[in-house]
């Protein structure tokens, strides 16, 4: 719906944090997603993620690692992902955690290292949303990257002057 999208960019727009997670089979699952993804200025890649010689027992379940340090990624040396999409972003802040080498995409069968967490401003886009649940929350460093997560969606510069946002103000 228009007019949930044009509330989720204000929102964005007045400083808010969004962290978005989807899967590979999310764009047929999700209607409306790439109007989504325009409006948070992220991108999905089709296929999955998989690494069969380096893996958190079984190929789908990838390591990815940090492209350089920021508050997202405190603590990370090696994050698992269960079913990992290539996820991107329109801006230039760019990739947060790449899989590691040996990685490959379903697609293709050709080796990636295509982004499977990114960051644009106020948004973050996952490639895969259970990292997030229970049994996945302990493998390797995803405690620390599930609290980066949490702080990255509490801190923001945002005005108390300006609440609530609103459309067109």
């Amino acid at each position: 719906d228009q007019a949930e999208l044009a509330e989720i960019e204000t929102f964005v727009e007045a400083d808010g944090r969004v962290v978005m997670a989807t899967e590979p089979d999310a764009a047929f699952d999700r209607p409306g997603a790439a109007s989504l993804d325009a409006a948070l200025g992220t991108t999905t890649e089709p296929g999955y993620v998989y690494n069969m010689a380096e893996n958190d027992l079984n190929y789908q379940r990838v390591y990815a690692t940090p492209t350089d340090e920021s508050g997202l990624t405190e603590g990370v040396d090696r994050a698992m992902f269960a079913t990992a999409t290539p996820v991107g972003t329109t801006a230039a802040e760019g990739d947060v955690l790449r899989p590691i080498e040996g990685s490959q995409l379903s697609t293709s069968r050709a080796a990636t290292d295509a982004p499977l967490l990114v960051r644009n401003d106020g948004v973050v886009m996952v490639g895969d949303s259970d990292f997030l649940s229970p049994e996945n929350a302990q493998r390797a460093d995803n405690d620390a990257l599930i609290g980066n997560l949490a702080d990255f969606l509490v801190r923001n510069d945002r005005s108390p002057d300006r609440q609530p946002p609103t459309a067109g103000g």
